[in-house]
């Protein structure tokens, strides 16, 4: 949120907004994204009505988010850094299932509203279909060699991002499981696309 925002904790922002229904808004990187999920969860757990307000990527939700054009958003520590380190924004919360090694001073937002799930959200490599298995399993042995190098792994320990790996078959699957969890969210959200 804005450095500038009263609330300090998760806790006095969700006092503000059920204080102030529908005056409040967020920024997400577009309609479905990960982001207005993550929020729309966020608002059904904590019982608050926050309006959405949908950008086209995430550079312009974060930008407006810096200048307080809006209250709250969930970019990641990566798009934020900038404005992390210019003191324009500041984190209350993860939108995480636990605390982030290098930053155990901030709480997730489960710990205070434990039926928040943060929707799936990850990035993989996929390749046209009919990929020969031979190239797939050479692509595949190079990602997770490049995945385990220390340069990387500490480039995204900066970035608290999760690094996984894996093989064609486990990714395959985790896209299928999430994809399931991902169309039943939209259903229960009763999100549609515009």
């Amino acid at each position: 949120m804005p450095a500038s925002f009263p609330a300090n904790t998760l806790q006095e922002l969700v006092e503000h907004a059920n204080g102030n229904p529908g005056k409040l808004s967020y920024s997400s990187s577009g309609i479905g994204s990960w982001v207005h999920l993550a929020a729309e969860v966020f608002k059904q757990a904590t019982g608050t009505d926050i309006v959405h307000v949908p950008y086209k990527g995430t550079g312009p939700m974060t930008a407006d988010l810096a200048a307080g054009r809006v209250e709250l958003s969930f970019p990641s520590f990566a798009t934020a850094s900038n404005f992390l380190v210019a003191g324009k924004v500041k984190v209350l919360a993860l939108a995480e299932t636990k605390r982030y090694a290098g930053k155990p001073d901030i709480p997730t937002i489960g710990e205070s509203y434990p039926s928040f799930r943060k929707p799936p959200s990850w990035i993989a490599m996929f390749g046209p279909a009919g990929l020969p298995q031979s190239v797939v399993r050479r692509i595949n042995a190079a990602i997770n060699k490049a995945l385990d190098s220390a340069e990387l792994r500490a480039f995204y320990a900066r970035q608290n991002a999760l690094i996984i790996g894996g093989t064609p078959e486990e990714v395959a699957a985790t896209v299928k499981r999430d994809w399931e969890i991902t169309a039943k969210l939209i259903k229960t959200l009763g999100l549609q696309a515009e």
